[in-house]
């Protein structure tokens, strides 16, 4: 074998051992995913990627971005990065039909090896072996890329470390030569960084705050600083122009959707920068860049007083997942995600500051500027640790790489040894942090059962995966619940674990208002306002309502004795399926429970006028469990008496009455059948009169 093969195969085996460990970490999960009743994937949004490609399939060669299975009755466009979809939708593809799931199960791993594969050709083209090799590696096993990337994932959050490094790495070139071409096209690359990852615009900030640092270390330098500044925002503004002139929104400023709005912000940043760092020489000339930096940024302030009211909670939703807590009040929990490998790699971001002081690499300021930049924004939101991973493994290489090539040879074997501990324990952590099947099946898929008897056993629409054409009717969850009930129910879902769109938040607050109301007729008012014809109800937290609210309406009513005690029986909710095994596995109730929506039949007759009237129905669901349904009125002053019921005498689903219903009257008890027909067309029933005594 010639030297020159020898010299590249000893790289690419080291690449490929690191993948290796990586690609048997990330399988660990295989226990969880691919499970006895089919495939499980991570939650949240993995699910909906699976449906989403699945519409892309259908509608494939053009893009549908618009599903009215999503909060439903309205429906909503997604605004999920189009590339990374499409990478999903190879993977159902390659899968077959029926099989989808199956294919994008494998996704973020396939993307972590893409990703780690171009990462590393990037880096070892200036910087060299060992640092491309080390960054590439310590991004990979950082417990926090892990966590998000394991088999079952299919989320667009994988590629944000890997973005981070390589435009990081990329600026700090076009810094190092000067040239405004580069900066241009590392732009370019943040503002593109959309169709992977919706925080990808973001990319050209912390790359923005390097610019005056490297420009302050090198303040005698004859450098274009403002123009570097406004290649950078430029190039970054093209891109994102374009994909918002593609996506037919370019006449928008909303943040949320791919507008004018991401632009105009890079825009912004860029002549912002430009000015910080013109400022250590010309401050004339950097006024003149501050003062149009403020013109293009002034028409976005409302749209930004938007985003930081939703980011401190005024969306329901935003404010109660994980990724939206602030990191300093979870300080657990980032240790738990950064352990060992990342806690060295803080440490080796001092060499590299030190070495910024002495030296001034360009290298050194943008890693320095951006790791800083990523782990502030980590703080008040944790959902920043995944990009800071990027910045983070720079820092760790070149903090090491640094060390290590002044250190003589004895404290080389030490250095590596403490590195190479490092990575195996950050591997070992990741494979042991992995729950086996004997910790219980996870939440999502307890109710598998209940999403198997909406797709099989409730009237069908013509064709689920027809994102155009509205459900006929929905389904009232719990917006943790609402990717399951597109994807596996093939059902309209009121509430999803979408956020911060209008019509994502107009349809988690519909959800939250029927399952606290504090009547049952309200609750059937909302029911029919949303199209609801089913509600499921589970323990653990509804969007937009507090525990108290669930516990003073309609959740915890269904959810306890589902709507059957004496005083709170519904008129309108019909148990028709339990899922069984309750939270945890181990207190035997079931974890979901699944009504029908109903007019409900109306038992009329007369007795003596101010007497009591009981109707009782007993039921065995399909867990086994017992119910009674105990209606109690009073006759009127003309005898008369009406009590509705939401229950027939003959099974609605999987629950099955034990006999018709019995009315007591007078003292005296009749049986009365109460056909589906009547509940579910709102008819009435007339009971007979109690025989002469």
């Amino acid at each position: 074998m010639s030297a020159a093969r020898t010299a590249l195969m000893r790289p690419v085996s080291w690449l490929l051992l690191l993948l290796a460990v990586g690609v048997a970490v990330r399988l660990s999960w295989w226990p969880q995913t691919f499970q006895a009743d089919g495939v499980m994937l991570q939650p949240t949004d993995s699910p909906y990627y699976a449906r989403f490609a699945q519409l892309q399939l259908r509608a494939f060669p053009r893009f549908e971005p618009f599903d009215a299975y999503v909060n439903a009755p309205e429906g909503a466009t997604i605004i999920w990065p189009a590339l990374h979809t499409g990478l999903v939708m190879l993977a159902a593809w390659a899968a077959g039909p029926g099989r989808e799931e199956a294919g994008v199960a494998f996704v973020d791993l396939g993307a972590f090896v893409l990703d780690s594969v171009l990462l590393w050709w990037l880096l070892r083209r200036r910087g060299g072996e060992p640092l491309a090799w080390l960054a590439v590696a310590t991004v990979g096993l950082l417990p926090v890329v892990t966590a998000n990337t394991g088999l079952g994932n299919a989320d667009h959050h994988v590629h944000e470390p890997y973005l981070a490094a390589a435009t990081a790495w990329l600026f700090a070139e076009a810094l190092a030569e000067g040239s405004v071409r580069r900066a241009a096209w590392t732009g370019a690359l943040a503002g593109a960084a959309r169709l992977l990852t919706p925080m990808g615009f973001l990319l050209v900030f912390p790359l923005a705050a390097a610019l005056p640092l490297y420009a302050l270390r090198h303040r005698g330098q004859p450098l274009p600083w403002g123009r570097l500044g406004l290649a950078l925002g430029a190039g970054a503004a093209a891109a994102a122009w374009a994909g918002a002139f593609l996506s037919g929104q370019a006449g928008s400023l909303s943040y949320v959707e791919w507008t004018s709005f991401q632009p105009l912000a890079s825009l912004a940043a860029g002549l912002g920068a430009g000015a910080l760092a013109e400022a250590v020489r010309d401050r004339r000339r950097a006024l003149r860049m501050l003062g149009a930096a403020g013109l293009v940024a002034a028409p976005l302030l409302p749209e930004l007083a938007h985003g930081l009211q939703d980011l401190l909670g005024k969306d329901a939703l935003l404010a109660a997942v994980q990724e939206s807590q602030p990191g300093w009040a979870h300080p657990g929990w980032l240790a738990d995600m950064l352990e060992l490998l990342g806690a060295l790699g803080l440490l080796l971001l001092a060499v590299v500051a030190r070495d910024f002081r002495a030296r001034g690499t360009a290298e050194a300021a943008v890693t320095l500027a951006t790791a800083a930049a990523w782990l502030s924004c980590t703080l008040l939101q944790v959902r920043f640790l995944q990009p800071a991973a990027g910045p983070l493994g720079l820092g760790l290489a070149l903090g090491f790489t640094s060390l290590h090539g002044a250190w003589p040879r004895g404290q080389r074997l030490l250095g590596l040894g403490a590195v190479g501990v490092a990575l195996l324990h950050a591997a070992a952590v990741a494979a042991g942090r992995v729950p086996t099947w004997e910790d219980g099946p996870m939440e999502e898929a307890r109710l598998r059962p209940v999403m198997d008897f909406l797709r099989e056993h409730t009237p069908a629409p013509a064709d689920p995966l027809d994102g155009r054409t509205p459900p006929d009717w929905s389904v009232v969850a719990s917006n943790d619940w609402g990717h399951l009930v597109t994807l596996w129910g093939q059902r309209g879902a009121v509430a999803t674990p979408f956020s911060q769109a209008p019509v994502h938040v107009r349809g988690n607050a519909r959800a939250a208002a029927i399952l606290a109301a504090t009547s049952d007729e309200a609750a059937w008012r909302l029911c029919q306002q949303s199209a609801a014809r089913y509600v499921l109800v589970s323990p653990g937290p509804v969007a937009g309502a507090s525990p108290e609210q669930l516990s003073a309406g309609l959740h915890r009513r269904l959810l306890q004795h589902a709507a059957t005690r004496e005083g709170e029986a519904s008129g309108h909710f019909a148990l028709v399926l339990d899922a069984p095994g309750g939270r945890g596995g181990g207190d035997g109730r079931p974890f979901g429970r699944l009504f029908e929506v109903v007019p409900g039949a109306l038992l009329e007759g007369t007795a003596s006028p101010g007497s009591e009237v009981r109707a009782e129905l007993r039921l065995r669901s399909n867990t086994l469990e017992l119910l009674t349904a105990v209606h109690a009125g009073r006759a009127g002053a003309d005898g008369r008496y009406g009590l509705r019921v939401a229950l027939a005498s003959e099974p609605l689903g999987a629950v099955a009455p034990l006999g018709p219903w019995k009315v007591v009257v007078d003292g005296t008890g009749q049986a009365v059948d109460v056909p589906a027909q009547a509940v579910r067309g709102g008819l009435a029933v007339p009971v007979p009169a109690a025989p002469a005594r």
